[in-house]
């Protein structure tokens, strides 16, 4: 929403069938491409944007379909009605769909490659439901609001909910990225098994292509532009999420000094008061090279806490990371500007080597090639750029991972002393799902898109808690398959992530920013926050786990003291422990 909605219902045999939409008008606002939408036999509720649909529809066009409206959405429907399942592959954009043939009485229901946009499964005698967020479970008859405990441990210890198709919510699954259900309602009914099928598969090779550097960033350069030239499509104003990073910096210049758009553009962004987790140079140094608005928000920790509420119960599941309720407050600042649509750097540090692991992966590839004098070189590069503790510990992981064939979590042991040991022990492992330290990039890579899904959920909920659409160029799948497939060594270089993209704008951005190499990301002063401002909201939170049954409430509160004390350092499981118990009240969520 907020500016329709429509409801269609059809009774077939002894069932019966609805489609819901709530209507963000972003492409072709007319009243005419209101949802549910029909064209013939087939109706469609769509949440998500096709940027190519304007290229789709003229080939349509050409194989003789006639269009109502000028929306992308009546092109989806045109392009399953012709191309079935298939159309799938044509569509770039984000998208979560569902197809009802009136005629044949079949359910189709597919979901982008990368899960940028959700939908959730219900599936039990009492009813079948197809939804995009988790809470419109609990006014179905028949849904009981149930903890999935597995999935409960997985994300207090290893601070993940992407956990293949289960979720925290019991019996409710996640149809997962790159995957469509199709059901036939003559041959089936609720309850009976769906089977997801897999319509796009991640494309990592093992053997990276060969490819010169020029030629390696010229592609980039052309792929990243054309991205955005088609993300930019859209009948509102648009503007841009501004941290002081590379990734949201490299959009910002894309779009100020070559797209150059016509309508007046704007960059929003988040600044805090306390040094820890604060941007504002490097905002403001790119701000100052642009020709659009700039706009920023002080985040206050009070404000933290007084939105958690808010935030908890539009995200469906425990908020988790430190940045999630600052994001939330960004949006709705963004909002209130009347922008409705933003682009982000979200992706670029899956595809380009963005996060410390890839690091240590290519370290441990280097190893394992005894292509030791590179290694070396690399390593000596890594500590001066990263510092990220002794090199007799960084030495020991690297070495750890490359000499293992097996994978590496990314769990800290004295966690489990936060949990009673009873729940600990009726848990079996979920350890395929909790890896981080690989041997390799190709691997990292996959593991981060695993890990991925969960930043995607936090950004899609809070944007679309305040009819904000958030669109994520560095996700387009032309330039994710050529990023993933390049050697090593244009990613990660002399120290520096994101090699290649360092490259294709190495003089286009202030140096300020392209000398960044410790990444940041959306990040929030969360120690600083719990130890001042935000003190008596853990502590309240905290004194209220008497008797869990799930949190061991006696450590909790010794250790947070510790902290407080300055005796024992941060841990982000502080966090987890208050927004899980949160996410618990909010829905009435049983154990």
């Amino acid at each position: 929403g907020p500016d329709d909605a429509g409801i269609q219902h059809f009774k077939f045999a002894q069932q019966h069938l609805t489609l819901a939409h709530k209507r963000l008008s972003i492409i072709y606002i007319s009243k005419a491409a209101a949802q549910p939408m029909q064209a013939g036999s087939t109706w469609i509720t769509f949440n998500g944007e096709i940027y190519n649909y304007q290229e789709l529809r003229i080939e349509l066009q050409n194989l003789g379909f006639q269009f109502q409206t000028a929306s992308d959405t009546e092109v989806i429907l045109a392009a399953y009605n012709y191309w079935g399942e298939k159309c799938l592959a044509r569509l770039n954009g984000m998208f979560a769909f569902v197809i009802w043939d009136t005629q044949k009485q079949t359910l189709f229901a597919a979901r982008d490659r990368f899960g940028i946009k959700p939908i959730y499964v219900w599936n039990t005698p009492q009813g079948f439901a197809l939804v995009s967020e988790l809470k419109q479970l609990t006014h179905l008859h028949g849904f009981s609001a149930s903890l999935n405990p597995q999935a409960a441990y997985q994300f207090l210890i290893y601070a993940d909910f992407s956990y293949n198709e289960e979720t925290l919510w019991k019996n409710v699954k996640e149809l997962e990225p790159g995957h469509f259900i199709h059901i036939d309602a003559n041959a089936w009914t609720p309850g009976h098994p769906i089977d997801p099928q897999i319509w796009y598969h991640l494309p990592i090779s093992e053997e990276p292509q060969e490819i010169l550097e020029a030629d390696a960033v010229d592609t980039f350069r052309d792929l990243f532009e054309k991205s955005i030239r088609l993300q930019m499509r859209a009948d509102v104003s648009i503007g841009t999420a501004l941290s002081g990073g590379i990734d949201s910096s490299a959009i910002t210049h894309v779009i100020d000094k070559i797209i150059r758009p016509p309508k007046p553009y704007h960059t929003f962004s988040a600044i805090y008061e306390e040094s820890e987790g604060d941007e504002s140079l490097y905002i403001e140094t790119m701000s100052n090279t642009i020709s659009g608005q700039s706009h920023t928000v002080n985040i206050k920790s009070q404000e933290v806490a007084d939105q958690i509420s808010k935030a908890v119960y539009m995200h469906d599941l425990p908020i988790l990371g430190r940045a999630v309720v600052p994001y939330y407050n960004l949006c709705q600042f963004i909002q209130q500007g009347n922008i409705k649509v933003v682009l982000q750097g979200q992706g670029a540090d899956e595809i380009l080597g963005g996060y410390i692991e890839f690091h240590r992966a290519y370290l441990s590839e280097l190893i394992l090639k005894k292509d030791y004098w590179q290694a070396i070189k690399t390593y000596q590069y890594y500590r001066r750029e990263q510092n990220t503790g002794t090199w007799r510990s960084d030495l020991k992981k690297i070495f750890k991972i490359a000499k293992s064939r097996t994978q590496h979590n990314n769990r800290s042991d004295s966690q489990l002393s936060f949990l009673n040991s009873d729940f600990i022990h009726a848990q079996p492992s979920l350890s395929q799902n909790n890896t981080r330290l690989q041997r390799n990039v190709a691997e990292t890579h996959r593991t981060r898109f695993v890990a991925m899904r969960m930043l995607l959920h936090n950004v899609d909920r809070a944007s679309m808690a305040h009819s904000l659409e958030v669109r994520v160029p560095f996700l387009d799948h032309h330039l994710v398959e050529f990023c993933l497939n390049l050697p090593s060594h244009l990613k990660i270089q002399n120290g520096a992530s994101k090699y290649l993209l360092r490259q294709a704008m190495r003089s286009a951005l202030p140096k300020k920013i392209m000398k960044r190499t410790v990444k940041m990301g959306f990040s929030s002063p969360e120690a600083t926050w719990a130890k001042t401002r935000l003190r008596d909201f853990y502590l309240n939170a905290l004194s209220e786990l008497k008797d869990d049954t799930i949190i061991n409430a006696n450590v909790a509160q010794q250790q947070f003291q510790k902290f407080l004390d300055g005796s024992a350092p941060y841990d982000r499981i502080f966090w987890r422990i208050v927004a899980f118990r949160h996410w618990q009240t909010t829905f009435g969520i049983t154990t």
